[in-house]
Order: C-alpha cells, then structure tokens, then sequence
C-alpha cells in the first residue's frame, strides 16, 4: 500500500496518471489501478474522474497555500 500511496502522491502533483507514469516510469494503466487498489484498501474515492482529467475529491482537497504532498503526509 505504500507504493499505491506514493504513486497517489504523484498523481495529485501532477494532476495526471499519463504525466504520473512517466515521472515514475510506469504505464498509466498502472497508475490508474495502483490508485484504484489503493482506493479500495482505503474504502473511498479520491479522485474525481472525468474522461482523461482527474482531481482531487473536494473532501481530499489540502486547504488553500498548503501542498498536495505535505498535506498528505500530515493527516
């Protein structure tokens, strides 16, 4: 799980699985179901998919002028 959370991470930074799996050298497919298992270890939804865009879900959202990667990592 914690290589689908870093992965997750990256996902966030970049907004993109495609842009997500070349800074990890991974396909987007496996970024698409690394996220989804963890997604499902996890019980929720993280993102909000629509056709090749994602973001975060609004509850998922860190507040305004914090990062992705250090709010994550906070909660």
């Amino acid at each position: 799980m914690i290589r689908y959370f870093g992965t997750f991470l990256v996902a966030v930074e970049t907004a993109s699985f495609s842009a997500a799996g070349a800074r990890l050298a991974l396909t987007q497919s496996v970024v698409s179901t690394q996220v989804r298992r963890l997604e499902e270890d996890l019980g929720c939804s993280l993102f909000d998919r629509a056709g090749k865009s994602i973001t975060l879900e609004e509850s998922r959202r860190p507040p305004p002028g914090a990062s992705a990667s250090s709010s994550s990592m906070n909660r």
